[in-house]
């Protein structure tokens, strides 16, 4: 989600969805205990982009009373976004062993931390439409999550 104020008379509000696949390369450090095992959890990710898309809204006040409303279909901003990025991961969780017969159940918490700029920045002003329409052009930035 991107908010944004174009000079004084202009907001832009834009909404981004990512198709990714995300493949993680994990380690876990446990704490032996009899039935409930806390670990620690190390590693990495690779990140593949598979499609992004983008829906602008750009409000125009005019006056104090007149408003304008730019929008249209979602555009697709795949070519504007680097194929592959990487993530660095860590978390915590806890092992309960034989909750149920031999099942176990395990309760985990992780943090994804972006190492890589997200956006192509050779193709950051590329979409025409985004620029004109919109007077939007990318920004650096990493996913976090």
């Amino acid at each position: 989600s991107y908010k944004h104020q174009i000079l004084e008379y202009s907001t832009l509000d834009l909404i981004e969805t990512q198709n990714r696949v995300e493949i993680p390369v994990l380690a876990r450090y446990y704490f032996f205990d009899k039935k409930k095992k806390p670990y620690l959890i190390a590693g990495g990710s690779a990140n593949l982009t598979i499609g992004a898309t983008g829906t602008a809204v750009r409000q125009d006040y005019v006056d104090s009373e007149t408003q304008r409303q730019v929008s249209g279909p979602s555009i697709d901003i795949t070519k504007q976004r680097n194929l592959l990025t990487y993530s660095a991961i860590g978390g915590f969780g806890i092992k309960f062993e034989n909750i149920i017969g031999r099942s176990d159940l395990m309760l985990e918490v992780k943090y994804h931390y972006g190492l890589a700029n997200v956006t192509k920045t050779s193709e950051r002003a590329s979409n025409l439409e985004l620029v004109y329409d919109y007077g939007y052009v990318d920004s650096d930035y990493n996913l976090h999550y």
